[in-house]
């Protein structure tokens, strides 16, 4: 009896420490944190001390509190209600992942805002709690307008309670090479600090982990998906100092070359203290309050404080010779492993075999594996079939997922990060007989991409003035979609970069942006369609250029074809369907010849870059009315026939029987009685 009761304690000293607490367990452990810091309401945003969109595992707070693992939303506990704030583009897998006895889905854009919530609920003195680090400076000035009293708390509430917290991540730091990033640190460096001339300011203090990246041609894991690593950046105009864990480096000549260009390496951890210091000696110092966290501003003792979009983020939109060849060279090789995944899939199919969407990611990441400068996926991959394709950013799990099928579409978002760009790319394709609605829903938003993608504009034209481009065809349809139509793309960095963006208001397109361009249609419960490429912003050759203006384009560096049994050619103009069938042919040229080993893929793009049969792009109206005319005049030919037999018919008949009573005008009234 003893020995079971020590095996049993034993057992559970073991695995009680794994047992995840539920939903309303750990609802009731924050509360009684909030309690003891005397607040009413706590939120909980999805993002680190760096304002990054993907975080580490051991940052994903909003995650762990409510179970939603999107990558955009906003937890708000209070003493008797739970809350979560998330876009379209999440309120499907939203409604699924929230326990909908503990947590109440606000849909951002149609219901009230978090602001807006807490000015019409919290009573008298009741304060709302806040990580200063998780906050930016935008966002912590916005919550102030509320008009409900703040309580910065800089113990995270969350990590209280958090037991089994995965470690903050400790990924390698490695050194970019000039053959990759077309530009050295120095000279990144002298660009910025003629922007901080310009505008006056001695002190640059840069938090968001991709513009660290960047301007330091550094790399590192320490985010999934991303390149990025946990650091922070102050620039002045003698010195650089650089707070990170220099224990990631992967060798010793990273410090010694950053030394070489002037830049000091320092404790992540003294970053704060550091940041007061140097600041009362510092007149003027600007910062982006889009990814400056509050904690930081509020330790800056300079007397002036400029805030607008950072330097480097316009710095780096601006691709390079090298980074832009770099994209194109990237982009024909993830073309290929994307139809080599496709290729594979379908043979899968028709063999009989079972693919689930989740062993179908993994099969598309070892066919990027095989390309070279590969590093790793740019983002989870979204593997969609069926009504799953209706999630936006749905992505299977080995526990959960579906089994991929031939009687629906599967939607296939996904990317890779390499050392020489980071793509992103979405097809999706049907491996049976698409439905009509299938088929039209899917011509719509090609229409939108064809339309957009052929835009030539001014330069200086914000994302916003083009967005509703690629939406026109859908409209016609009373059809739409509720996410952005397009977003730019770090080089080996981070798949989302700004500033600009296909719907973005205020920052207008420049020459050598990229942008993808991705205009979808989601029925809920059926299906759902995307089509995503991305594209170069380069010069137009336009026989003019009014009022001194250079026109834009966009270069499309994406291969892999737009399986033409999706399209109903009759939907298209001519001109439509010669630049469908125009791309298909330049995804052939350029990926046939590096499929000589891999006959399978080659009978893919084969079969699904043939040209669509120009003769069936006739306007709907003009067939319609060949075929009635072919039909009147059958109807004709079977009249005549009838007429004629009918009326030879009566005569041998009349002769047979020796009769002689019928007349002509008889005749002309069984003639025209027999039709």
């Amino acid at each position: 009896m003893l020995k079971r009761f020590v095996y049993l304690f034993l057992l559970l000293t073991i695995t009680l420490p794994f047992i995840t607490p539920s939903p309303k367990q750990k609802l009731d452990l924050l509360r009684g944190e909030m309690q003891k810091n005397s607040i009413f309401a706590y939120i909980i945003p999805t993002s680190d001390s760096h304002m990054s969109e993907y975080v580490s595992s051991s940052d994903q707070r909003r995650a762990f509190i409510s179970g939603f693992d999107g990558s955009a939303g906003t937890a708000l506990v209070t003493m008797d209600s739970a809350l979560l704030w998330t876009d379209g583009r999440y309120w499907k897998q939203a409604e699924n992942q929230l326990d909908s006895n503990y947590w109440k889905l606000m849909k951002g854009g149609v219901d009230v805002s978090l602001t807006s919530w807490l000015s019409e609920n919290m009573k008298g003195n009741q304060s709302v709690g806040v990580d200063p680090f998780l906050y930016s400076v935008d966002e912590f000035k916005s919550l102030q307008k509320s008009s409900v009293p703040i309580k910065v708390i800089y113990q995270n509430l969350v990590d209280l309670i958090w037991e089994n917290r995965p470690p903050s991540p400790n990924g390698t730091i490695f050194e970019l090479g000039i053959e990759f990033s077309g530009q050295s640190t120095s000279d990144k460096l002298s660009n910025i600090r003629t922007s901080m001339k310009s505008k006056n300011v001695n002190c640059y203090i840069v938090t968001a982990l991709d513009e660290i990246a960047w301007i330091l041609n550094l790399r590192g894991s320490d985010i999934e998906y991303n390149t990025v690593f946990f650091s922070y950046l102050i620039i002045t105009m003698e010195e650089v100092r650089f707070y990170v864990d220099k224990s990631k480096f992967k060798s010793s000549d990273i410090e010694k070359h950053l030394e070489s260009s002037g830049i000091s390496v320092r404790l992540y951890t003294s970053y704060i203290q550091d940041l007061s210091q140097l600041t009362q000696q510092s007149s003027s110092v600007f910062i982006d309050p889009t990814y400056c966290n509050y904690a930081t501003y509020s330790s800056i003792k300079s007397e002036t404080i400029q805030e607008g979009t950072s330097f480097i983020r316009f710095e780096k939109a601006i691709k390079n010779d090298v980074e832009r060849q770099g994209f194109r060279n990237c982009h024909v090789r993830d073309g290929l492993a994307v139809v080599r995944y496709l290729a594979w899939l379908e043979n899968e199919l028709k063999l009989g075999h079972v693919v689930n969407e989740f062993d179908g990611a993994l099969k598309l990441e070892s066919f990027r594996v095989e390309g070279s400068h590969f590093l790793r996926s740019s983002f989870e991959t979204i593997s969609a079939y069926g009504e799953n394709a209706a999630i936006i950013h749905y992505s299977p799990t080995r526990e959960n997922h579906a089994n991929i099928g031939n009687d629906n579409v599967y939607l296939l978002d996904s990317g890779g990060q390499y050392l020489d760009g980071t793509t992103d790319i979405t097809r999706t394709v049907h491996f049976g007989e698409p439905s009509e609605k299938v088929k039209r829903s899917f011509t719509r938003v090609l229409q939108g991409q064809l339309a957009l993608s052929s835009l030539i504009f001014p330069s200086g034209l914000a994302g916003d003035k083009m967005e509703p481009i690629a939406r026109f065809a859908l409209w016609k349809e009373g059809l739409n979609y509720n996410h952005g139509s397009g977003h730019g793309v770090g080089h080996c960095l981070d798949v989302h970069e700004g500033p600009h963006g296909i719907g973005v208001p205020g920052f207008g397109f420049k020459e050598h942006y990229d942008v993808t361009i991705e205009p979808g249609y989601y029925e809920i419960g059926n299906f759902g369609i995307r089509i995503e490429n991305l594209y170069l912003v380069r010069k137009s050759q336009t026989p003019n250029n009014f009022d001194g203006k250079t026109y834009l384009e966009f270069e499309q560096i994406t291969y892999c074809p737009i399986q033409p049994t999706l399209v109903d050619p009759e939907l298209l103009s001519d001109k439509e369907l010669q630049a469908v069938n125009g791309y298909n042919q330049q995804v052939w040229e350029k990926l046939s010849p590096l499929l000589s080993n891999d006959l399978l893929a080659l009978n893919y793009l084969k079969r699904n870059t043939q040209p669509i049969d120009l003769n069936n792009s006739s306007n709907s109206i003009v067939t319609i009315l060949a075929i009635s005319l072919a039909t009147i005049l059958v109807i004709c030919a079977f009249s005549i026939i009838g007429n004629v037999y009918f009326a030879i018919k009566i005569r041998k008949e009349s002769k047979r029987n020796g009769s002689h009573h019928h007349n002509d005008g008889e005749l002309q009234a069984l003639s025209e009685d027999g039709y």
